[in-house]
């Protein structure tokens, strides 16, 4: 919905004005994971730390951060090589869409969605995952498409409700 692009853009203007501020920083880092972008996230808090290596919540942040890519990659690697193995396992699809959402790779995600739906075309969970990457990608009319697809097949999913309300 653009939330975090116009923080991003935020911090950015400000970082125009104050380049030395680790605080800007560390909050443009952190508005970089909320949105999936771990890299930047990742180069942010060296910046910080850069400007101020004393200061130990900067070291966490970045320690946390390059945590989380590198665990985020292997599991992308692992689930390929599980997809590679058993491509009748919808469970690895699911999981591998929401590894790539998560990183910020929307592309990649939807790739595995519409892939994985193929096989399982009313698979409620797969169905919600697209219908979330549709969203991402403003196509709001694909999303509603498919969280009104997810209600006939069970009625009394709360968050396609919830979705299509927005």
């Amino acid at each position: 919905d653009g939330q975090y692009e116009r923080s991003i853009g935020y911090y950015q203007a400000i970082l125009v004005m104050q380049p030395d501020n680790p605080d800007i920083l560390l909050e443009l880092g952190r508005v970089y994971q909320k949105d999936g972008k771990y890299s930047e996230a990742v180069d942010a808090f060296k910046q910080a730390v850069a400007i101020d290596p004393e200061r130990t919540d900067l070291q966490e942040e970045l320690k946390l951060a390059e945590k989380w890519t590198s665990e985020i990659d292997e599991t992308i690697k692992n689930l390929r090589r599980r997809i590679a193995l058993n491509q009748s396992d919808i469970q690895n699809y699911l999981s591998l869409g929401q590894a790539f959402r998560w990183s910020g790779q929307v592309k990649e995600s939807e790739k595995i969605y519409k892939a994985a739906l193929q096989k399982d075309p009313d698979n409620v969970p797969l169905l919600y995952g697209y219908a979330q990457i549709l969203e991402e990608k403003n196509d709001l009319e694909g999303a509603q498409e498919k969280y009104k697809r997810i209600l006939e097949l069970k009625p009394d999913f709360m968050d396609a409700t919830l979705s299509l309300k927005r």
